[in-house]
């Protein structure tokens, strides 16, 4: 089995990636359009497909059935990360001005991850990246039959007070992770960006439940 130092360590390691901002000229475009146009910038026709949406620019993994669905006036992206095969380590990228980040990872492993393992990995990842980081409450999450491990922390980064995120599903040989991050300078803020993440993982969930079915 590859170790876990994929997508989502990189994404630990790399915590403030590069902006991927939206094309200019096509922020008045239709989600449907910039949804293609993600596809064909990252060359991911035939693996990635449109997902129809009237508001958010979503597309979908075929391979794994990971579903990203994206806001159309924040830079997101398409990535492939080269540990594995082509289409094997996948993601979708998303930052807007406000400094949220979002990354939605598709993994396939030779044999089915563990779950418990991959989080404690994170979790000494993130603590490695940010030695001050303060824990917040760990969650277990059961939406079907797909289990999820959710950890989260307060980070100070670029001198910001950030909340960030891991959620973390298996699902047979593909492992699914969300990492979330966004600015919270008080109590209220973080709280929201909790919500906002958990919404997000739920959807997420939801959709690949549903797939998985």
């Amino acid at each position: 089995m590859r170790p876990l130092l994929c997508a989502l360590a990189l994404s630990l390691i790399a915590l403030a990636p590069a902006r991927a901002d939206p094309p200019t000229g096509e922020l008045n475009a239709s989600a449907g359009a910039l949804a293609s146009g993600m596809i064909g910038d990252a060359n991911a026709e035939g693996v990635f497909e449109i997902v129809p949406d009237e508001h958010l620019v979503a597309v979908r993994h075929i391979r794994s059935g990971l579903v990203c669905r994206l806001d159309p006036n924040s830079g997101n992206r398409i990535v492939f990360y080269p540990q594995a095969a082509r289409g094997e380590d996948v993601g979708c990228e998303s930052r807007n001005d406000a400094g949220e980040m979002i990354k939605l990872i598709a993994t396939r492993y030779s044999v089915e991850a563990q779950l418990d393992v991959q989080i404690q990995l994170t979790d000494d990842l993130i603590h490695r990246q940010f030695p001050d980081a303060q824990t917040l409450p760990a969650s277990t999450q059961t939406i079907g039959s797909v289990r999820s491990r959710t950890i989260q922390f307060m980070i100070t980064r670029d001198g910001v007070p950030t909340y960030t995120r891991a959620s973390i599903a298996v699902i047979g040989q593909w492992t699914y992770s969300l990492r979330y991050s966004a600015p919270a300078r008080d109590a209220a803020a973080a709280a929201r960006a909790e919500r906002t993440a958990s919404a997000l993982w739920s959807q997420t969930l939801g959709e690949l439940t549903t797939t998985h079915s």
